[in-house]
């Protein structure tokens, strides 16, 4: 069967995969059954097989095992929502994740042939803009110094975004059920948005000293907004019928914010974390500025003052870098946590 109910509305598309299952309870015959939807193919199946792209070959075979017989409220089941987001980690085309990466490496390699250039057509003195590859060389020649400015600014970045994290969580949920307190704190969260953070840095210097807590205290409130703006949202976009439901099968309210409210606000709350943890960066190095014996905002600071502008280069890189480590690293735990999230363009029989 060859996409037999593609061209349906979503509602007689489902009566009719309840019809085909219980077609095939009766009669037991064997059904080849092919669809693009992947909710479909979970739904249908006993063992769901993945192909690739043209030539289309076999890149997996994925068994379908419930516990109980499939009904419509096999679709709400905890267990259909993992056995879909099991089988949305095989994408079409294993090459997919290669040619998202090409287009930004070729943009790199450009970017720095196109700065290499034009140091050395236009003889830029190095004071003033060296060229990729003299930083590179810097880079490396400093293996003994470097690490330890990094994995420094590294520990204040990640101890600021899990400070300002579970500090945003927990105003997301004081906000969802008391909109008393949410009139009366959001303003506030709001203004301390909207300082500058450089001005913050030095007052928390003079208060906490020149350790990592007022590095970590920056890092954390310049990290807790996007959190506190997504997890409220994510928190009560909340269908009303999903509320009908748990209500119908008495819930509790601890069921209904755990099985209900959570799992809608974990995407916006990842889509925040990303943010966040980048941010958290920013929010380390900008303390460092005030005031540190370590770290790489004291790296980039020195550095000014020396006017070493290769090592101001090395810093920023190094940087650059450990922001993008920290989105990653949010990105492969939100596949982990929130795999249902992930797309799902596949082929499958």
């Amino acid at each position: 069967m060859d996409e037999p109910f593609g061209s349906l509305d979503e509602v007689t598309r489902e009566r009719l995969n309840f019809e085909l299952l219980r077609i095939h309870q009766l009669r037991k015959p064997t059904i080849l059954f092919v669809t693009h939807s992947l909710s479909e193919a979970v739904l249908l199946a006993d063992r769901v097989i993945v192909l690739t792209s043209r030539p289309a070959t076999i890149h997996t075979a994925i068994p379908v095992a419930f516990q109980q017989e499939r009904t419509e409220s096999t679709l709400l089941s905890t267990e259909y929502l993992h056995l879909s987001a099991q089988t949305s980690g095989y994408r079409r085309a294993g090459r997919h994740r290669m040619k998202r990466l090409v287009p930004a490496l070729v943009f790199v390699v450009c970017v720095l042939l196109v700065w290499e250039l034009s140091v050395r057509v236009f003889s830029i003195p190095e004071y003033l803009l060296p060229a990729p590859s003299v930083v590179l060389r810097r880079l490396f020649s400093m293996r003994a110094g470097l690490p330890a400015h990094v994995g420094y600014t590294a520990l204040e970045s990640a101890l600021g975004f899990l400070l300002g994290t579970a500090f945003g969580i927990i105003l997301a949920v004081t906000f969802t059920h008391s909109r008393t307190l949410e009139l009366g704190i959001y303003p506030y969260a709001i203004a301390l948005k909207t300082v500058p953070i450089v001005a913050i840095a030095p007052l928390l210097v003079v208060w906490f000293g020149n350790g990592i807590l007022p590095k970590v205290i920056v890092a954390a409130i310049i990290s807790f907004f996007p959190v506190v703006v997504n997890a409220t949202k994510g928190l009560r976009n909340v269908e009303a019928e999903a509320f009908d439901l748990f209500d119908s099968m008495s819930a509790t309210p601890s069921q209904v914010f755990f099985k209900l409210r959570v799992p809608s606000a974990l995407p916006y709350l990842f889509a925040a974390l990303r943010i966040s943890s980048t941010l958290a960066v920013i929010g380390a190095i900008v303390g460092e500025f005030s005031g540190a014996d370590r770290g790489l905002g004291f790296f980039i600071v020195i550095s000014s003052h020396r006017l070493e502008t290769v090592d101001m280069f090395v810093g920023i890189l190094m940087s650059s870098a450990l922001g993008i480590g920290f989105f990653y690293a949010i990105a492969l735990l939100e596949k982990i946590v929130v795999p249902w999230e992930r797309q799902t363009d596949l082929d499958v029989t």
